[in-house]
């Protein structure tokens, strides 16, 4: 453990004022200053005392900071709630509504028609990956092929159920284009 943490600190400044009160410590000047024991020990348990302090505002502190964070998050909702409230009731005048509470008026979107261009270049490309088409596209898909369908009696050597073809082939219907 080190020995310059706060436990051991304190630990050991406890011990120095238990041997002061023990001990047969006379008078003793260090660093220039004279100490009696009493004084000496009062050095000592100052430490220890602000140590406790220190520890106890710093839980306080922490509980405080903790109650702060969740009155800042629940206000910021009603703040967003608050000004979508006053945008919805005053429509077009809501800039001098929300310039009477502080708040910004919205910022007005604007896109350039180079990004509108790109964003529809992008668009139909990625149409044509997917091979996605509009319902009016959908639309004008038709098959055009031709189905002829010629019936003949059957008879018993040439019926369909001992296994023979049909007498007249049937034409598959052409795909539609693009693959669709």
């Amino acid at each position: 453990m080190d020995p310059n943490n706060k436990p051991s600190t304190r630990q050991r400044f406890t011990a120095v004022v238990a041997g002061i009160q023990k001990g047969n410590l006379g008078n003793v000047t260090i660093n220039g200053v004279a100490y009696t024991p009493a004084s000496l020990g009062a050095v000592f348990t100052s430490a220890v005392t602000d140590i406790d302090d220190a520890d106890g505002a710093k839980v306080t502190w922490q509980g405080k900071v903790q109650v702060k964070k969740a009155s800042v998050k629940n206000a910021n909702v009603v703040y967003r709630l608050l000004r979508q409230y006053l945008l919805a009731q005053n429509g077009e005048q809501a800039t001098t509504t929300l310039g009477l509470y502080g708040m910004e008026p919205p910022k007005p979107r604007t896109t350039t028609p180079a990004v509108k261009a790109a964003a529809a270049v992008k668009a139909e490309q990625t149409r044509a990956m997917r091979h996605t088409q509009s319902k009016k596209q959908k639309k004008d898909i038709k098959s055009n092929a031709k189905v002829t369908i010629t019936a003949t009696p059957a008879t018993g050597a040439d019926s369909p159920a001992q296994g023979s073809q049909p007498s007249a082939p049937i034409a598959s219907p052409a795909k539609p284009p693009n693959g669709g």
